[in-house]
């Protein structure tokens, strides 16, 4: 137990250090308790706060299509001597890239979309007043702070650190999958609890605090190889 509980509480420290240390990493947790909060005081809880997670998926995915248009696309030595041979077999390949990955990406994304619809429905039937509409007025400063962040990884990170340089196709396709996937599995023990509890307010603790230790857990993974 003792030796269980010493590599854990380090790893706890590092991991801790390491997101004081990183401004992105402190936006992250920053919005995400911020999104809660906001929530919170804003019943019903399950619709908006999935739609601030829709449009995190939505805006994850469109700079993920993005990214493929920087990455390296190999081809053999005679490419320096066919200059725009290469350069349009590149820009082909990175079209279809991108189409092949927003393809894959919009199926788990519908997917993901009922799964949340199943959610919000069970608040409704929890709580009848659940079904208002309109509730999703007031979230745009949020979804805002969300495509500023992401733009400003993207400028600083991506671009200005020439990340896409030590990336190929193959990785850049499969981390955007690797953000967004492991949130059904928030989604699920966050509808796992309400239903059990019948109590909404605990789904956003839940989804909060999870949806922070997968992003931070993403965002070091990403940027890995920064140090």
């Amino acid at each position: 137990m003792a030796l269980g509980a010493k590599p854990f509480g380090r790893f706890f420290r590092e991991f801790f250090a390491r997101t004081v240390r990183d401004p992105a990493a402190l936006g992250l947790v920053g919005f995400n308790l911020a999104a809660g909060i906001l929530v919170l005081l804003r019943p019903p809880y399950a619709q908006p706060l999935f739609f601030l997670y829709w449009c995190d998926c939505v805006l994850i995915g469109f700079i993920g299509a993005v990214k493929l248009f920087f990455v390296p696309v190999p081809l053999g030595p005679e490419a320096a001597e066919h200059r725009i041979a290469a350069f349009v077999i590149k820009a082909i390949a990175r079209v279809l890239l991108a189409a092949v990955f927003l393809f894959a990406y919009g199926v788990v994304l519908l997917s993901a979309t009922a799964l949340l619809g199943m959610v919000a429905g069970e608040e409704a039937r929890i709580r009848p007043s659940a079904a208002e509409p309109a509730i999703l007025r007031g979230l745009w400063i949020p979804v805002g702070a969300l495509l500023a962040g992401h733009i400003y990884s993207f400028i600083w990170n991506f671009l200005g650190k020439r990340e896409y340089r030590r990336r190929t196709a193959e990785d850049q396709l499969a981390r955007p999958f690797g953000r967004v996937l492991p949130l059904f599995f928030i989604l699920i023990a966050g509808g796992i609890v309400m239903t059990v509890f019948r109590f909404p307010a605990l789904l956003v603790v839940v989804f909060v605090l999870a949806k922070i230790a997968v992003d931070l857990a993403a965002h070091f993974w990403e940027h890995r190889s920064n140090g």
